[in-house]
């Protein structure tokens, strides 16, 4: 593989846009504009001057990785020392994250806020994607006058039986009120600069609400799911027909610009919109916090997600048991129920009030996956939540996978059953490893994937949609 490409969309330089009078960039470029790709280099975003868009300055080095598969040849070197290096990294890190934030002052002083009409999918706070995404920017966006109105389809009551079997006459009851809600919306456009759409106004049927809003309010249309391939909830099975994969490139069209959570969900909105921005799903770095603790009296592998994502943990079984002839652990399953005969496994439900106390606990954190379109499409947000914590993940090389986990430097690779059970038996017994590899997985949430890197980012594209 080489030297891999830094994960697209990054590119710090975007962010000075909201330094720049917005009648200017508009007499540059009417045309809405994707932001510029990331070009990483060492400090850029410590030493480069906000005027001069971040632009990484001569003399700077890029941070080389590692190359497919080197995990075990690059052992050796994170067992010694490097604590210089990894301090200064850590400072660059965190002063980058101060520099992403100061970007989020207003254009103007004087300017009234920017309104924004927040059309999501879910309640606030109960869907991973959701929160990672608006819900988790919109303190900082608030910070830079950009008012968020969060507008759910699904009422708490409808979010509960979603994915649940059975309960049809509440599901369509759940429907048709937040289709009403969405007709009510309608009539309120007026108080808002741009709407902002995460993945669908509805989650059943046409693009009804977004074809009256295009003509009325400027629209950012938001996914970080191959939601342009054919639905497969199994609790839903009955309303698949309502379900239109042809509904995202609608929206792409509709939109005055998309972003997306990754380059492979950016490659299908290029094919139908012409501003196109990457804005990972990030990590809220003040609330996932390394803290020392005691050991585990047996090790803790873990693994976080939902009832559509734990068949993905069953399907790595058969290694889990073999890891157990090789070590003494226990498996913490979160949000999902597992039982494999000849390991010992803990379940527990995902709660939002405990869930990073729940992961802290973790030794090594797991983000096994398929390798197909859907897939390809994933943000990477397990691993990304175990990095935060400075967790070592051990990973499916699938998608945004490869490019947010360095292979034998902030986590492990694994393809097949055997790499599945030595990388993390390695990383089982070897505390000093698990500390190195923690503290680089850190770093490259602070750098790449925080909500106070990524926040500017967003707030410029609702800027530069509402002509601010």
């Amino acid at each position: 593989m080489g030297r891999p490409e830094p994960p697209a969309g990054l590119h710090p330089s975007g962010d000075a846009g909201l330094l720049r009078p917005a009648a200017l960039r508009r007499a540059r470029d009417p045309r809405p504009r994707a932001l510029p790709p990331l070009q990483l280099a060492h400090g850029a975003a410590d030493h480069a001057r906000p005027d001069a868009g971040l632009r990484p300055r001569g003399g700077q080095r890029r941070h080389g990785l590692p190359a497919s598969g080197a995990g075990p040849e690059l052992l050796s070197d994170l067992r010694r020392g490097g604590t210089r290096a990894a301090a200064h990294e850590r400072g660059c890190a965190g002063r980058a994250a101060d520099h992403a934030a100061r970007r989020l002052t207003p254009v103007a002083a004087g300017a009234g806020p920017l309104r924004v009409l927040a059309l999501v999918p879910y309640p606030t706070g109960r869907v991973p994607g959701q929160r990672y995404r608006i819900e988790q920017w919109a303190p900082l966006l608030r910070a830079a006058r950009i008012e968020l109105t969060f507008s759910p389809f699904l009422s708490s009551l409808g979010m509960d039986v979603l994915y649940r079997r059975g309960r049809a006459a509440t599901k369509l009851r759940e429907t048709a009120g937040g289709h009403l809600r969405r007709l009510a919306e309608l009539g309120r456009l007026a108080g808002h600069d741009v709407a902002y759409v995460f993945r669908e106004a509805a989650l059943l049927g046409p693009a009804w609400m977004e074809r009256r809003m295009a003509g009325r309010l400027p629209i950012v249309f938001d996914f970080d799911d191959a939601i342009y391939l054919p639905a497969h909830a199994e609790a839903n099975r009955a309303v698949r027909f309502l379900k239109r994969p042809g509904k995202a490139a609608e929206l792409c069209r509709l939109a005055r610009h998309v972003t997306v959570g990754n380059e492979t969900l950016a490659a299908f909105a290029r094919l139908h919109a012409s501003a196109v921005t990457v804005v990972p799903s990030t990590i809220d770095t003040e609330a996932y916090v390394p803290r020392e603790r005691p050991p585990n009296p047996r090790p803790v592998v873990g693994w976080t997600g939902s009832a559509t994502t734990v068949p993905y943990l069953r399907a790595l079984a058969g290694a889990l048991v073999r890891l157990g002839q090789r070590v003494d652990y226990e498996l913490r399953v979160i949000g999902g129920e597992v039982d494999i005969p000849g390991v010992r496994v803990s379940c527990r439900p995902w709660r939002p009030e405990t869930e990073v106390e729940d992961l802290r606990v973790l030794d090594v954190g797991l983000m096994p996956l398929p390798d197909d379109e859907w897939t390809r499409g994933k943000c990477g947000m397990k691993a990304l939540q175990y990095m935060g914590l400075a967790i070592p993940p051990v990973v499916s090389p699938v998608g945004v996978n490869a490019e947010i986990v360095r292979d034998g430097a902030s986590g492990f690779h694994a393809r097949s059953e055997e790499e599945w059970v030595e990388r993390i038996a390695l990383l089982l017994r070897d505390r000093d490893l698990r500390a190195r590899m923690g503290g680089e997985a850190r770093r490259t949430v602070e750098e790449r994937y925080s909500a106070r890197v990524q926040a500017p980012r967003m707030a410029r594209v609702l800027r530069e949609a509402a002509g601010r």
